[in-house]
């Protein structure tokens, strides 16, 4: 039997009350929610760092930066987390750990069992990520690295986060694109010196890889013990085998005698790259005008195009900061340190709430322009390429940047002058 036909009263009475329906539904989601709990007064970043020991002159300009970063967000409010429907500031909880690494995961216990804070900054180089790292996973808590290398415990880990150079092989393939693409006429003979450590020895392959790929031939290539007084052997060798690039990886004090000992024995060759050793101001403040011309690697600078513009923050605005507050000229340990507040900060954004869990899980989602450059997450590490920079009447400038980085660049100072 059938039913009666629905009559065109009724048709319209149901698609009246079906709109009803969809618009009270519409507008109940469109109600800002209610918070279940009152919002904290604050969201809780902390951090451990050396700022009375060994390596206080790098980990107290991370500080700076965090605290800078950490500010700029505050200017603006805070961070909006959905979960309470307003902008919540950020606070910073830091101890110091002298440099000592049992101190520091010490810190970092207190830091999240005592402190409740919602992410930590980790620790600088392999050493100290290694340490930190079980207690990433351990408190599953955002833990966010400055590790400097891509390594692979970190990418084991689930809630370790790092900002190292791109890879080894870009990293050890600067030198060479640099002179290709300014077209530095040479020999292609090249010299590599390489400090004995564990992170620094597997540049031995890469660069093996690296300068035949790019039509470079390795003439000469030795380790050399940190604290080395004496390179007279060395730097005769690569005079004998008309070396006439050099590229010498290790610390400052190192660098600074190696150059000297160059001079002495009147070694000069047309271009080189000191990694590390030439990097900071204390390059050009030790070695004066002998100091010049030196290449090195780096990759961040104040004249840096880039921005974090929800904050208002600039490349130039922070490493002028930094030296009207400090007296001391900008590294680019800055740039890098306050990135990773403005990662966390949108990172809990994006979650829209203060669970750790969420926030991490945000955090893979992350992708946009900072202060080192356009950024996303691979394996959790956050790549960021290499430049080369050249010092030039003592100031540390850009002449050369891989197509990717639209940064303006020095003519470079090519051959090095004579010894003065």
């Amino acid at each position: 039997m059938k039913g009666k036909a629905l009559t065109k009263v009724q048709v319209i009475l149901i698609a009246v009350v079906v709109i009803a329906l969809i618009v009270g539904v519409t507008y109940y989601v469109s109600l800002p929610r209610v918070p279940t709990k009152p919002a904290p007064d604050y969201i809780l970043i902390g951090a451990t760092a050396d700022l009375t020991g060994p390596t206080a002159f790098v980990e107290s300009i991370f500080v700076y930066a965090w605290k800078w970063a950490v500010q700029k967000v505050n200017e603006h409010g805070g961070v909006f987390v959905e979960e309470y429907g307003k902008k919540i500031p950020l606070k910073l909880i830091y101890y110091d750990d002298g440099g000592d690494i049992s101190k520091a995961v010490a810190n970092m216990e207190t830091l999240v069992l005592k402190d409740n804070v919602l992410c930590l900054m980790g620790k600088m180089g392999p050493l100290a990520a290694a340490a930190t790292i079980p207690l990433a996973e351990r408190y599953r808590i955002p833990t966010f690295g400055l590790a400097y290398y891509p390594d692979e415990e970190v990418m084991k880990s689930k809630y370790y986060w790092s900002l190292p150079f791109e890879s080894y092989e870009q990293h050890s393939s600067v030198l060479f694109s640099a002179i290709n693409d300014l077209k530095l006429t040479t020999e292609r003979k090249v010299a590599i010196l390489i400090m004995e450590d564990p992170l620094t020895t597997k540049f031995f392959d890469y660069y093996k890889v690296t300068s035949k790929k790019y039509g470079f031939d390795i003439v000469y290539m030795e380790p050399f013990t940190i604290g080395t007084s004496d390179y007279t052997i060395m730097i005769t060798s690569m005079k004998e085998r008309n070396a006439d690039i050099l590229i010498f990886l290790g610390v400052a004090s190192d660098a600074t005698t190696f150059w000297r000992q160059c001079k002495v024995l009147g070694y000069r060759p047309r271009i080189a790259l000191i990694v590390l050793g030439a990097r900071t101001y204390g390059w050009v403040e030790a070695m004066g005008k002998d100091g010049e011309y030196v290449c090195t690697l780096d990759f961040w600078h104040p004249t840096f195009p880039f921005k974090v513009a929800k904050y208002g923050a600039t490349c130039k605005e922070l490493a002028e900061a930094w030296e009207r507050d400090t007296g001391q000229k900008w590294d680019s340990a800055l740039g890098e340190a306050a990135d990773c507040i403005f990662i966390f900060a949108d990172a809990i954004e994006m979650a829209g709430c203060l669970d750790r869990e969420k926030v991490n899980e945000a955090m893979a989602r992350i992708e946009g322009e900072y202060l080192c450059g356009r950024l996303k997450f691979i394996d959790r590490h956050l790549p960021i390429p290499d430049l080369l920079m050249q010092w030039q009447g003592s100031e540390k400038v850009i002449v050369w940047a891989p197509p990717e980085v639209p940064v303006s660049v020095t003519p470079i100072v090519f051959p090095l002058p004579p010894w003065g």
